[in-house]
Formats: C-alpha cells, structure tokens, sequence
C-alpha cells in the first residue's frame, strides 16, 4: 500500500478514559472521501488503521534564521479572532427526501452501493443523482417521496451495515 496524506481540519479532540486515549476529529473535504476510502479501507474498533497525524503550516515555510513566533507573540500582533457562529445543525430526519437523497448521492459509499446492487458506475453525484431520478420515476429529487425514499436509504444502511461487519 502506497502512502497518502490527506489534508483536513483538527475540529475536535476528547478524552476517552475508557481507552486511554484521545479521539481526534478531523474535518476532510467531502471531495477527499473515496481517497480516504481507497487509502484506509473501512476501520473498525477491531482492525483500527495505524496512521500519522501532522500539523501543517498554513502559513508557509519558516526561512533559515528567521525565528518562529510563538502562540502568545502571535496572538498580540494580530487582531483578535471573532469566533464564527455555530452553524444549527439539524437532525437526519427533519430533511427533506430531496435534501437526504443528495446528500446521500455526494456521499462516495452510497456510490459504491449503487454500483454494488445495480452493476453501473457511478464516478460522480450528478451520476448518482440521475440514477435515482430514473429508478424512482420522477423530474427531480424534490418529487421524491418520503415512502419510497426511506425504503430506499433502509435497503443502504442495511448494506453499509453488513459490509461493515463483514457479512456476506
């Protein structure tokens, strides 16, 4: 296996005492997703995937003899941060089909589980997206209903559950 770093951001970091050990949260373009996939396979508690975690310099490169400045010097040469408002964060059920069914489209394992159950390849969402118009029979997304499309993401879940485990 070939090594990969993939670029993200730290968001998060808790303690597990349970494990002793801290668990990193780390927010990666949701265009990345099938390098991840590619890279790391599906961890488990079980077969965890040994990586490397690194910060980067966002901004640039420390010159020779140029000296770096800490935390405390930086944060008093620059203007305070505003911290950003918390984005509301609403709850799987509360989409709409339309809005469930595209997030599911952009999301690379759903991808694969429609390549897995229906034998096309589905490199992109617009791929995906057409695919579902066609095998539900309507214009657009938003002519989804609810009955059919939760029938629909049930028959994924129980397939990303059974992969997931290893069954067959």
């Amino acid at each position: 296996m070939k090594p990969i770093a993939i670029t993200g951001q730290l968001v998060d970091v808790r303690n597990i005492a349970a494990h002793k050990s801290a668990r990193l949260l780390i927010d990666v373009p949701a265009e990345q997703a099938a390098s991840i996939i590619a890279a790391f396979g599906w961890p488990t508690m079980v077969s965890p995937v040994p990586v490397a975690v690194a910060r980067m310099n966002p901004e640039g490169t420390i010159a020779p003899g140029q000296e770096r400045k800490t935390e405390p010097q930086r944060a008093m040469s620059s203007a305070p941060l505003q911290p950003e408002a918390p984005k509301a964060r609403r709850h799987w059920d509360d989409l709409s089909p339309a809005q469930q069914c595209g997030i599911r489209c952009a999301d690379p394992i759903f991808r694969k589980f429609l390549e897995e159950n229906y034998g096309q390849e589905f490199n992109n969402e617009g791929s995906a997206a057409m695919f579902m118009r066609d095998y539900f029979r309507i214009e657009s997304r938003s002519d989804l209903t609810a009955k059919h499309w939760s029938a629909f993401d049930k028959t994924f879940q129980a397939w990303k559950v059974a992969d997931r485990v290893g069954a067959a």
